[in-house]
């Protein structure tokens, strides 16, 4: 199984929310496309809550439609799988 550390950035307060959305991308990510996601969270300096994933970082103000499809891209780069893009398809469906 590969791995993909997923880094995201957070406010101090009121960001619940946020670490609901993490918690569903990485468990779609491990479950349904079988990749082992490591999460590691760290306070955002700015306030603004993203995630940086292989130097792309995404809004977390972003749907988790949107940004499971914008790893899954980055990923399809990355994987040797011949079926990853058929795993991953249903990213943009997922809810």
């Amino acid at each position: 199984m590969k791995e993909l550390t997923l880094i995201a950035k957070l406010p101090l307060a009121n960001n619940s929310h946020f670490l609901r959305k993490l918690w569903v991308i990485t468990s779609y990510l491990k479950e349904e496309v079988g990749i082992r996601p490591n999460l590691v969270i760290v306070k955002s300096e700015d306030g603004k809550p993203q995630l940086i994933v292989m130097d792309e970082v995404i809004s977390l103000y972003r749907s988790v439609e949107e940004i499971i499809e914008i790893v899954a891209s980055k990923l399809s780069y990355d994987v040797s799988d011949r079926e990853f893009l058929n795993k991953v398809a249903g990213a943009a469906t997922y809810k």
